[in-house]
């Protein structure tokens, strides 16, 4: 009943407590987006839809966070209310203690590796061609007033005002493309539109500035209205290059459209193992914590220190995460470093814990004899 008590508890703050990271962050994201949905008529259901798109991604850097700061708090407030205290009389052992918050990072662990393996994968895959069809089907929404924008790869659009309609006053484009003759159109007014062979700039008066830099020469042509293809047709978006967020895991080990020896395969391989070690970190963080909260010295002051220990290791277990799976791209030796950093101290963590007296005792011997 103890056990089944505690288990319930954590699981509930932890839950609570990533909801709350969650809509603290969603919130963060929504407010730079604002604009977009009050004044340029952005549609809020496709807003809403991207913004479940990337939780995934957020639950995998908060969940982890969550269940350490619920794991700390729960077994930091027992300590304090003497409650393992009394637990320890009755007979209760240091894993039977720690049970439930290994149960809990187990759990969380497994979640993750739901999140990982496909979810992650499926939602911003999706996420990224939701951000292409937007780029390019409302472009004038997104355009800035009084910046330069990137449309399309190689083609920068400045415009002054927007009007009515989606219509653009002050238009200056840019298009480096072909960079032998880069091309700057300038217009009075003009709009950017969606056909079926890809987006077009319609341009109202003004004129096209083109440079030779192959032949050295300088033209200008006027027009009353054109048409200009600024690419990014669907064809190139079929084509493009998934990012490793996109794939899933057998794309990642085995990808058809990368080679070995290539740059973007060693970025592959390190997100592929990124992806098999990261649903190990609550479980190894929960018994690091558990390990330094339950075999520490117990005082009537409290454990502010035994508290501030966990704390540091767990940050460093999630530090060295991160760090090692950046430098994996660079050193694929740092892969191995990927599974240690993980694995080892649930090892040690989960060994202090069944067996505490005889490691201090090995631990001190050692000591004695050096």
């Amino acid at each position: 009943m103890l056990f089944r008590y505690i288990t319930k508890q954590l699981l509930l703050i932890t839950l609570i407590s990533t909801t709350i990271l969650c809509m603290i962050f969603w919130l963060a994201k929504a407010s730079t987006l604002l604009d977009f949905i009050i004044n340029r008529g952005l549609n809020f259901g496709l807003f809403l839809y991207m913004s479940m798109l990337i939780l995934p991604r957020l639950l995998l850097i908060l969940l982890p966070i969550a269940t350490i700061a619920t794991i700390l708090f729960a077994y930091y407030r027992l300590q304090t209310d003497s409650e393992l205290v009394v637990m320890r009389t009755a007979g209760m052992s240091n894993y039977f203690l720690a049970k439930p918050g290994l149960v809990v990072g187990g759990i969380i662990s497994i979640i993750m590796t739901i999140l990982t393996l496909y979810l992650l994968p499926t939602s911003y895959r999706e996420f990224k061609d939701q951000e292409f069809l937007i780029r390019h089907q409302f472009g004038t929404v997104l355009l800035q007033e009084g910046s330069f924008n990137t449309i399309a790869p190689g083609v920068t659009v400045f415009v002054h005002k927007r009007g009515a309609n989606q219509e653009l006053h002050g238009i200056m484009l840019h298009d480096n493309r072909n960079p032998d003759k880069p091309q700057t159109w300038l217009a009075e007014r003009g709009a950017l539109v969606t056909t079926d062979d890809g987006p077009r700039a319609v341009l109202v008066n003004g004129n096209r500035q083109q440079v030779d830099r192959t032949r050295g020469t300088f033209s200008m042509l006027l027009f009353d209205q054109t048409t200009l293809d600024i690419g990014g047709t669907a064809g190139e978006h079929a084509n493009r290059w998934r990012e490793p967020r996109e794939r899933y895991l057998n794309e990642l080990f085995n990808p058809t459209d990368t080679r070995p020896g290539e740059p973007n395969f060693a970025e592959l391989l390190a997100e592929g193992h990124s992806r098999l070690v990261q649903p190990l970190l609550p479980i190894t963080c929960a018994a690091v914590a558990l390990a330094v909260l339950l075999t520490g010295s117990y005082s009537r002051r409290g454990q502010a220190i035994d508290l501030l220990k966990a704390i540091g290791l767990t940050a460093i277990i999630l530090i060295a995460s991160l760090g090692t799976r950046s430098l994996a791209v660079k050193q694929p030796i740092m892969i191995y470093m990927m599974y240690a950093g993980v694995i080892l101290p649930f090892l040690i963590s989960f060994c202090y814990i069944l067996w505490p007296r005889k490691l201090n005792r090995a631990w001190l011997g050692r000591r004695a004899n050096k």
